[in-house]
């Protein structure tokens, strides 16, 4: 083989390899774009998950809400009619319990419905009833915190 011959050879492999090298960076930069679409449609899709998640939760939160608000609602209705002047007494849980009816609250930040409202609202979050009493006497000004907190819980 001749000087020239073995150079030629040589030039077509290092053309050969270099073109091999362009498809290679080639095939990576398709890979990447690939990989870049996948990760932007699976964060599309997390996200779009995610919503859907909060929504069903704030469906289950305003259920539960529009339940507890009725409830509320429903137990101060029933509260002031059995604290109505006429009553008399309030029957605490069907036991025959009695306790002293009407409550009268006064205290310029309060009404007596507010008063029930918020007692009934702070038993069923569960708050022990001496917080309760003092809570409707220092922070709202009820004075007659124990009865109300008696129409709500009952007698002890």
């Amino acid at each position: 083989m001749t000087p020239t011959g073995e150079t030629a050879a040589g030039v077509a492999i290092h053309e050969a390899l270099l073109d091999v090298g362009r498809q290679i960076e080639a095939i990576l930069a398709s890979a990447e774009v690939a990989a870049a679409e996948i990760r932007a449609q699976a964060e599309r899709d997390a996200e779009r998950y995610l919503e859907e998640r909060r929504e069903a939760a704030n469906q289950v939160v305003a259920a539960q809400i529009a339940r507890l608000e009725r409830f509320s609602h429903e137990l101060v209705t029933e509260t002031n009619r059995a604290l109505s002047p006429g009553s008399g007494t309030v029957e605490s849980g069907g036991n025959g319990a009695q306790a002293a009816a009407p409550v009268n609250v006064s205290g310029p930040s309060i009404s007596r419905e507010e008063a029930v409202l918020q007692a009934t609202q702070m038993a069923i979050a569960k708050v022990d009833r001496t917080e309760i009493e003092a809570t409707l006497r220092q922070e709202l000004g009820a004075e007659q915190s124990r009865q109300i907190v008696e129409a709500v819980l009952g007698s002890r």
